[in-house]
């Protein structure tokens, strides 16, 4: 159902994988499980940037503070530049973001979905 809404992938199946240079598209971070695996993809320097994908309705950046806080983790690491805090929706055609979020998180998409598989 979500993958409904997901662009054809772009990237050819021949793209160059870099375990050392990921960039990573994360739904989900507020809750308990999202919240330890954003904090620890922020921690680990192998990763690039982190785009994380909101729901709408609150403010990302005092939402996650709040679940961090809730559960013990560095508030502080929200100040991390590789971290990427957007609202939208994965219902919604192109996420639900503006055009130039979505562009900056298209071609993670499309690494993700390659092949169809």
């Amino acid at each position: 159902h979500y993958a409904k809404y997901l662009p054809t992938p772009l990237a050819p199946a021949d793209t160059v994988y870099d375990p050392n240079n990921l960039v990573v598209l994360l739904t989900g971070s507020t809750g308990n499980v999202g919240s330890h695996i954003l904090a620890a993809l922020l921690s680990e320097p192998k990763v690039r940037k982190v785009f994380v994908l909101n729901r709408p309705n609150a403010s990302p950046k005092e939402r996650q503070a709040a679940a961090f806080a809730a559960r013990g983790l560095p508030t502080d690491a929200l100040s991390d530049p590789k971290l990427v805090l957007l609202s939208g929706d994965v219902t919604q055609e192109r996420l639900g973001l503006e055009p130039a979020d979505f562009e900056q998180v298209n071609p993670i998409i499309c690494r993700a979905f390659r092949g169809g598989r």
